[in-house]
């Protein structure tokens, strides 16, 4: 295995990655497990990306920020040659389901606090954001799959004995990208505007037992991206909070049709130095 330094590219002839560094900083080492038929695939190299741009109290900047960098990366990977318009477009794409885990070191990264993104190809897009001095620390992590036809939606059972937080919203012209469709970092910002405002109405029982504290102390997402929004659509977002698992499900509708779910997981006894 060796890397490529004037392409930034490594070259990985296996399915699993995991990777270190010497204790100078010169050298990287890549470990891996089982071949995936001898197709290679493809480490990315891509540079510095900013973590922690306009964070709030709440973390939920830095969470909005991160979505628009993996999404946007996605996208460019599956463009091919097509304009900058077209690949922020999910007609480029189809239905996709971003799936995030986020280290406690993440929510430490002030405003301009800097990180380095790594990825595998288009046809296996897997990612990884680590520390910028220090590339063995892993900030967050996870991949991007297609979603079949045979998909069941996200928490199918999550009406049975819950009662959902409900919101309502106008697309706003802010929320549109370049291709005139809703940009999924806003899917998230609506789900979590959601949460955050049950969570200081006490909307219920299970919400009561919240605090904003949470909203830093979240540790996996998932986002399923169906179909687009536009502007001046009217949504409805439902949040069902299921407290013994420590989860909220979301669904965004325009009318009956789905246009996202996303699963939100909490680890509440997470502390922070």
């Amino acid at each position: 295995v060796s890397e490529v330094r004037g392409q930034g590219r490594i070259e990985i002839p296996v399915a699993q990655i995991g990777s270190r560094w010497t204790s100078n900083k010169s050298e990287r080492i890549v470990d891996y497990g089982q071949s995936t038929g001898g197709i290679n695939t493809n480490i990315n190299e891509v540079g510095q990306v900013v973590l922690g741009r306009h964070i709030d109290e709440n973390g939920c900047g830095s969470l909005n920020n991160l979505m628009h960098i993996i999404s946007t990366k996605y996208c460019q990977t599956q463009s091919n040659d097509r304009s900058g318009k077209e690949y922020l477009s999910i007609n480029s794409t189809g239905p996709i389901s971003y799936q995030i885990a986020i280290n406690p070191s993440f929510y430490r990264y002030g405003v301009g606090g800097r990180g380095y993104l790594s990825h595998t190809n288009k046809d296996n897009f897997r990612f990884t954001i680590s520390d910028y001095k220090d590339r063995a620390v892993t900030v967050v992590s996870g991949d991007v799959q297609s979603i079949g036809e045979d998909y069941d939606e996200l928490g199918n059972d999550k009406d049975k004995g819950h009662e959902p937080y409900m919101h309502r919203i106008i697309v706003r012209p802010s929320d549109i990208s370049m291709a005139n469709e809703v940009l999924v970092t806003e899917y998230l910002s609506y789900c979590l505007d959601g949460i955050i405002h049950a969570i200081k109405t006490k909307f219920n029982k299970d919400f009561a037992i919240m605090d904003q504290s949470w909203m830093a102390k979240i540790s996996d997402i998932q986002l399923d991206y169906f179909s687009a929004a536009y502007m001046y659509d009217d949504l409805t977002i439902k949040t069902w909070l299921k407290i013994e698992d420590n989860c909220t499900i979301t669904t965004i509708k325009r009318g009956d049709c789905t246009l996202s779910s996303v699963k939100i997981n909490f680890k509440p006894d997470r502390k922070f130095k």
